[in-house]
């Protein structure tokens, strides 16, 4: 997939991992890695609804957008609802799939994963090589 400028590329499922792992200041090797912190830390300080806000504390400012699929359309994309970003790393077990990073205002400041089709639209985040 490519989703990203010249000199940058998507994060690999390992990257988010890290990052996550960063922002709740532990270390390890669980992979999908979920935080029980990084929502609250990574989201930006508006965009969100009041109960939703982060505090952005390292300047990730991760905003709502949802995302597009054939069966159900536009869904999620305002303020009450889910940011999902793509990750470069597929689903070993079902090559149609890639695991995608989220956060969303139902989970509080849990940052989380989940794997789907390729097809879906969701946001990216490019990393600088």
């Amino acid at each position: 997939m490519k989703a990203c400028p010249s000199g940058w590329h998507l994060p690999s499922k390992n990257e988010w991992d890290k990052l996550y792992r960063f922002v709740d200041g532990t270390s390890g090797t669980e992979s999908p890695y979920e935080s029980e912190t990084a929502g609250k830390f990574l989201k930006s300080k508006s965009g969100w609804n009041e109960n939703c806000k982060g505090t952005d504390k390292f300047g990730f400012a991760a905003r709502p957008g949802g995302g597009y699929n054939s069966e159900y359309g536009f869904f999620n994309g305002d303020s009450d609802g889910f940011g999902l970003w793509w990750s470069a790393s597929e689903d070993n077990a079902n090559r149609d799939r890639a695991y995608e990073y989220r956060m969303n205002c139902k989970s509080g400041d849990l940052a989380f994963w989940n794997n789907s089709y390729k097809s879906y639209l969701y946001s990216v985040r490019c990393l600088q090589n």
